[in-house]
């Protein structure tokens, strides 16, 4: 399981100020990009994303 946190932290190669609901955006495009993610991404509500 990843907090939004430990995914911004992974993602951004750069110290910026990014605002952690960036990676709910990239999560939603994924999602919406018609791949099979949501046969391995799950929402853990008040928590993150855990990957299967």
């Amino acid at each position: 399981m990843y907090t939004r946190e430990q995914l911004l932290m992974v993602a951004c190669v750069y110290n910026a100020e990014t605002d952690i609901r960036t990676v709910d955006s990239h999560i939603r495009n994924l999602r919406t990009a018609g791949t099979p993610i949501d046969q391995f991404l799950f929402t853990v509500w008040g928590i993150g994303y855990k990957w299967r």
